[in-house]
């Protein structure tokens, strides 16, 4: 139970770093890992917390082209 609490802060913290990243501009979330420090960190860990932003209704995405390919940007709600 300790350890799933643990888990669970640490969740909580990168998912508070995330939204604090993204503003009214556009935004992907590859920029958004180069903004953020840290040792464990990957592109599929930002997109989950960016997508649970989606879902709480704090964030916005879309979907635009950048050089020619589909892009996913975020954007506050």
């Amino acid at each position: 139970r300790a350890r799933a609490a643990e888990k669970r802060a640490a969740g909580d913290e990168l998912y508070a770093a995330v939204v604090e990243c993204v503003g009214t501009d556009p935004i992907t979330a590859e920029a958004v890992l180069g903004m953020i420090e840290g040792e464990d960190l990957t592109v599929a860990k930002i997109r989950a917390r960016l997508s649970q932003g989606v879902k709480n209704g704090v964030l916005a995405k879309e979907t635009v082209k950048i050089d020619g390919k589909n892009k996913v940007v975020y954007t506050r709600a």
